[in-house]
């Protein structure tokens, strides 16, 4: 049967791109061609056993606070020309006094320089490798805080493992203060990190809850049903109910919440032994309060 040339052109076309799709999953062994085809819950303990040791590191720390975030959903990416996917992240955000704050980015970075081969990027991060293909980061933003991400890449969509969520019960002030923003009915999530093999016990964990951004977007109606939207003012009087051991960038525990000041606060101890965190972002103005009891 003779075919004509567009015919062949199109048979061609369509041998091409099933080809490429079977090229693109598998070797002739049956294993991923791309570190982006093992699912991101594989990642998951990966990204968990590097949070602990953060974790476990800055339990230790007088001078410090931190908040674990969850294991989450970043954005839509792809794996090749014909599919789709998407990457997930897990960060440790450590604050302290700024007076303190150049010198906890190094107490860091000494800690875990060696475990995860950390080396400067020349823009005043270090970057290194968690395990297989789980990128971890290191730095320090404008506002003083510190964190630790671990990011695993590009991954296929389709692992209910990463999904997890857990949803938690705060400490008493971080409670107060949602209420104190409005948040009448946030929706508060779990997430924890083990405490390493350093003599530490149990699991630090983090209970967290955000407001809604100020563009009113579903994902913040999602987290804080109540859909409150938090301004600068809002946080800068939730501030000043006594409970603030310090503050920044701004110094002191009463600085107003503007681009320039204060973005974070960090409460004293509850008897409970968890701390209250309330961090502002001016980008967005989404205000998040956490919880955090630090490892034993």
């Amino acid at each position: 049967m003779n075919l004509s040339p567009r015919r062949r052109l199109i048979g061609l076309i369509a041998l091409w791109a099933v080809s490429l799709a079977g090229l693109a999953f598998f070797w002739p062994d049956g294993g991923p061609t791309v570190r982006e085809q093992v699912g991101a819950g594989v990642s998951r303990p990966v990204a968990a056993a590097a949070v602990a040791a953060a974790v476990a590191e800055a339990s230790t720390y007088e001078d410090a606070a931190f908040t674990v975030g969850g294991f989450v959903k970043g954005a839509d990416c792809s794996l090749t020309p014909i599919r789709s996917g998407v990457a997930y992240s897990q960060t440790v955000t450590v604050y302290t006094r700024p007076e303190n704050a150049y010198s906890l980015l190094g107490r860091l970075y000494t800690a875990l320089k060696a475990p995860y081969d950390l080396v400067g990027n020349g823009e005043g991060a270090y970057l290194g490798s968690a395990g297989p293909f789980v990128v971890a980061r290191l730095e320090q933003g404008d506002d003083g805080a510190v964190t630790w991400t671990l990011d695993t890449g590009c991954r296929p969509d389709e692992d209910p493992v990463a999904q997890v969520e857990a949803v938690g019960t705060p400490g008493p002030t971080a409670a107060a203060v949602a209420t104190s923003l409005g948040m009448t009915a946030p929706r508060w999530t779990q997430a924890e990190g083990g405490c390493g093999t350093g003599g530490s016990s149990g699991a630090a964990s983090t209970v967290s809850a955000s407001s809604m951004p100020a563009s009113g977007e579903a994902k913040g109606a999602e987290q804080n049903p109540a859909g409150v939207t938090v301004t600068a003012e809002t946080v800068t009087r939730a501030a000043e109910s006594g409970w603030v051991a310090y503050s920044g960038p701004a110094a002191g525990a009463g600085a107003a919440v503007t681009e320039a000041g204060a973005r974070w606060f960090v409460g004293m101890p509850d008897a409970d032994g968890s701390v209250a965190v309330l961090s502002w972002d001016p980008v967005t103005g989404v205000a998040t309060v956490s919880s955090t009891v630090a490892c034993g």
